[in-house]
C-alpha cells in the first residue's frame, strides 16, 4: 500500500428542474482502510447537510455520534 493514499467518497443531490434548483455535493478524503462506521458516519452528515431534520436521520441511522 502507497504511504498516505487516501479513498475519495462523494455524495451529491441534484435537483435542477428549474433555475433555482438544488445541488450539493460532498466529498471527503478518507483512509483506504476506514471502518463501515465511518461510511455510515459520512452518510449521515449527507442527509443532515440536505436538510433532514437530525431526529429523522437518527431513526434511520441510529444515533448520531461524529468522531471527529
Amino acid at each position: 500500500m502507497l504511504k498516505n493514499q487516501k479513498n475519495i467518497i462523494s455524495f451529491l443531490y441534484d435537483e435542477n428542474d428549474n433555475k433555482c434548483g438544488n445541488t450539493l455535493k460532498m466529498t471527503y478524503s478518507i483512509d483506504p482502510d476506514a471502518s463501515i462506521w465511518k461510511i455510515h458516519e459520512l452518510c449521515k452528515r449527507f442527509c443532515l447537510a440536505m436538510g433532514f431534520a437530525e431526529e429523522t436521520v437518527e431513526n434511520a441511522f441510529g444515533e448520531t455520534v461524529f468522531d471527529d
